[in-house]
């Protein structure tokens, strides 16, 4: 190998570092427009039981816990889940951090091995765990096992440039975009949703695209929905927008926006973001 080329660890942890760095100017934008705010009055619970997919730096689960919800958060970044814990621990929140991922190489790609959790949760707490719900099993048994989750939310979700170029499991899914991406783990979250809802439990997906107060549109999004949550029990009841004017902050993490079942091509009249709402019976 070339001394002076990166492998492909090296070239993981960098994009793992700059992925944080952009996704904290990202997330100081979405709050400063009350996005998280609106994202957890949209969902409507209060003293629940949350698993997050993405923890980002800490925001989104710092609004969850506001409203006294116990969080288990799962991120594959351990950048993010280092500034999540700072910040949450800043403003006076308990909040655990598990890491359990063992990064292997070759020459040209690299993969993330994860041992089992091994946390306890504790209610009012926030328990960070290192994983990834598309490629991690040892993951998705544990959280089956560990406790029974009122809401499940996966917001805002997005990946840095090493997940999509040398990693060796989203490399053999196809995965070649930040759309692939989003598509594949929504899909891995509806399941994972099916397994460890409470009954009544919900699955809220909240992601960026074009949005438009009409009923051809809510059914375009809720159409795409409902065929990713046909493999499972759960049914897909509602969605609803806010209008943001775009779908990333400048100088933030760089955002594709996602389209509804129809394929339509985006106007880009009117961006926002877009709240999906299934429920477990």
């Amino acid at each position: 190998m070339d001394s002076d080329r990166r492998t492909p660890g090296e070239v993981l942890a960098n994009a793992r570092s700059t992925y944080a760095d952009k996704w904290t100017v990202s997330a100081e934008w979405h709050e400063a427009e009350g996005h998280y705010k609106w994202m957890a009055d949209d969902l409507g619970l209060t003293d629940a039981t949350i698993l997050e997919i993405g923890v980002g730096d800490g925001r989104s689960t710092l609004e969850l816990l506001s409203r006294g919800h116990t969080v288990v958060s799962i991120d594959e970044n351990p950048e993010c889940l280092a500034a999540a814990k700072a910040r949450l621990e800043s403003a006076g929140y308990e909040a655990t951090v598990e890491l359990r991922g063992a990064v292997q190489e070759d020459d040209f790609q690299h993969a993330v091995v994860y041992r089992t959790p091994n946390t306890r949760v504790r209610t009012g707490w926030c328990h960070l765990i290192e994983g990834d719900p598309v490629v991690d099993p040892g993951l998705r048994g544990w959280l089956e096992r560990a406790c029974g989750f009122d809401a499940v939310v996966c917001w805002l979700i997005g990946t840095h440039n090493a997940r999509l170029g040398s990693n060796f499991h989203y490399h053999a899914k196809e995965v070649r975009s930040s759309g692939d991406y989003r598509l594949v783990v929504q899909n891995e979250v509806y399941e994972l949703a099916d397994l460890v809802l409470n009954r009544g439990g919900f699955l809220h997906v909240v992601d960026r695209g074009e949005v438009e107060d009409s009923e051809e549109y809510r059914n375009d999004v809720l159409s795409a929905h409902r065929d990713q949550a046909s493999t499972t029990k759960l049914v897909v009841e509602r969605c609803s927008h806010i209008v943001t004017g775009s779908v990333a902050a400048e100088g933030g993490k760089e955002m594709v926006m996602t389209p509804g079942s129809s394929g339509r091509p985006f106007l880009k009249s009117s961006l926002g973001l877009v709240a999906i709402t299934s429920r477990r019976p």
